[in-house]
């Protein structure tokens, strides 16, 4: 299902002009995290809702390699879970350029998931944080947690159990000097806060007309 079959045009480019204004804010705290020896670079190419049980049908058909995810619960008055979703050879070349060179990871230990938590970290808050001032409203953050397993077991538990789940789905192209990474971005909201979420965004619309 296509965005646009719940949001009118303007409203989704007042949606997304604030996610990419977030990635925008992400990509030079990722840079500083890698003490600016490479420059990130993120993008926002496309964004659709989506049911949880087809985006897993979806990703496993593109790879069968177990997922790392992290989590992000947020609160206030778009109450949610934000996702960010890389397949661990992917999350694992990732952590190898955030990490200094001394650490050669090949596997998802506790210091690569640390490391990992705090690239999702960074990237969802500022995400968050664009959209709550596009919205004027508070949105509280809480601790990021990993996830990883094959890609029923992540979505799985991102949903709640809920395979009819619909998520605010954003494909994101995440390019280092040495690295082009695809990465996935999700928001899981749920019937009545997408509503709300309408609502705000039709208030900010109809604040900058008037």
């Amino acid at each position: 299902m296509s965005v646009a079959a719940t949001f009118t045009e303007d409203q989704l480019d007042l949606l997304m002009e604030a996610f990419n204004i977030g990635v925008g804010l992400a990509a030079k705290g990722l840079s500083e995290l890698a003490d600016d020896r490479y420059e990130v670079v993120l993008s926002i190419p496309s964004a659709r809702l989506i049911a949880v049980k087809d985006l897993a049908q979806e990703l496993s058909n593109k790879s069968s390699s177990d997922l790392c995810a992290v989590t992000q619960e947020y609160e206030g008055a778009i109450p949610g879970t934000a996702i960010l979703l890389y397949t661990e050879q992917e999350s694992l070349a990732l952590v190898r350029l955030i990490l200094d060179e001394e650490h050669e990871t090949y596997e998802m230990s506790e210091l690569a998931g640390d490391a990992l938590c705090e690239v999702g970290n960074i990237l969802l808050n500022d995400c968050l944080a664009a959209l709550a001032e596009m919205l004027d409203e508070e949105i509280k953050t809480h601790l990021p947690t990993l996830v990883t397993g094959t890609c029923d077991e992540v979505l799985n538990r991102f949903s709640k159990g809920n395979p009819d789940a619909e998520i605010l789905y954003l494909q994101m192209d995440f390019r280092l000097s040495e690295l082009d990474l695809n990465g996935f971005l999700g928001f899981s909201l749920g019937a009545e806060s997408f509503s709300i979420l309408r609502e705000h965004i039709d208030r900010r619309l109809a604040a900058f007309d008037a």
